[in-house]
């Protein structure tokens, strides 16, 4: 199930998480650049060639009794929370 989808700096950021098998799936441009299995949450890092440079992006998934939390940083910066 897709929970994100961002567009940002020229590029198209989704995360994807399927409950029946715990999988957490990060897709940027199309390409799959992370890839966990957890129950709880984890943290995905990657990093992609914007505008000739090199952007460190963070995805931090989170789940417990208050649902489903994602955050997405660039560089160190917080981008978008769902």
């Amino acid at each position: 199930m897709k929970i994100l989808e961002l567009n940002m700096n020229g590029s198209h950021l989704e995360f994807h998480q399927s409950s029946l098998s715990s999988k957490e799936t990060v897709i940027c441009n199309g390409q799959i650049v992370s890839e966990l299995k957890s129950i709880t949450g984890g943290l995905h890092k990657f990093e992609i060639e914007e505008d000739g440079e090199l952007a460190a992006y963070e995805v931090v998934y989170q789940m417990d009794l208050g649902g489903v939390r994602v955050s997405v940083y660039r560089n160190g910066d917080f981008l978008a929370k769902r």
